[in-house]
């Protein structure tokens, strides 16, 4: 089946990364990650995944499924009449690990999107963190003052950029093990600025095995 309007050569690879999104005319749709999860699951079964696209035609995605021999079949038909499923325990013990490296501790993120915020929110609260998230200085916090992690995008609404959040919290008293900045804006300026401040930088879109190697560094 040939779907949308096509994707241009140079983005065909990127459509597979995490939190991103082809500019297009509705974009309240997504929060791109739908063909990354594809991607990996393939990645896991061992199955290939090809997209073959033209700008302006369309674009058709197909996987390639081995058949399974009749001995492997009858294996997966006994092991489901035991009610046994080995995929889901080993995807159950992987998921208990991830999340135990943020067991209880609390995170603040300050993220003008409501799709990436509820994203980072589920990404997180997988790694057993307890997330608090605003959009800006002005909206309300709860009554701590300490957080072990804040997760702060630079660009946020009204003009308003993630670091004169910190410093605004900062001068509430509020404190936090680790700074994170996180922007599309990969200048030297911003990365200057965030240094100033001792926050870690990571670039958009966040890649979660990046952002989940520094916090394992900040927080242990």
């Amino acid at each position: 089946m040939i779907l949308g309007s096509g994707i241009a050569a140079h983005q065909q690879q990127d459509i597979f990364s995490e939190f991103h999104q082809l500019e297009n005319h509705n974009s309240s749709e997504g929060i791109g990650l739908g063909l990354t999860i594809v991607d990996r699951i393939c990645r896991l079964l061992a199955h290939r995944i090809t997209l073959k696209s033209e700008l302006d035609k369309g674009s058709s995605f197909s996987v390639q499924v081995p058949l399974a021999d009749d001995n492997t079949a009858k294996k997966l038909v006994h092991a489901e009449s035991q009610n046994t499923k080995p995929h889901e325990d080993e995807a159950k013990k992987a998921s208990l690990s991830a999340s135990t490296f943020l067991k209880e501790r609390t995170i603040l993120l300050i993220e003008n999107d409501e799709q990436v915020a509820c994203a980072m929110q589920s990404l997180l609260g997988d790694w057993g963190a307890n997330v608090t998230w605003i959009k800006g200085i002005n909206d309300s916090l709860p009554a701590t003052t300490h957080f072990d992690v804040l997760i702060a995008d630079y660009h946020l609404n009204a003009g308003e950029t993630g670091t004169e959040c910190v410093k605004a919290l900062q001068l509430q008293e509020v404190t936090f093990g680790l700074t994170l900045l996180i922007t599309a804006n990969r200048s030297n300026e911003i990365r200057e600025e965030a240094a100033s401040l001792g926050m870690a930088y990571l670039p958009k879109p966040v890649k979660p095995a990046a952002l989940k190697r520094l916090l394992k560094q900040g927080v242990g």
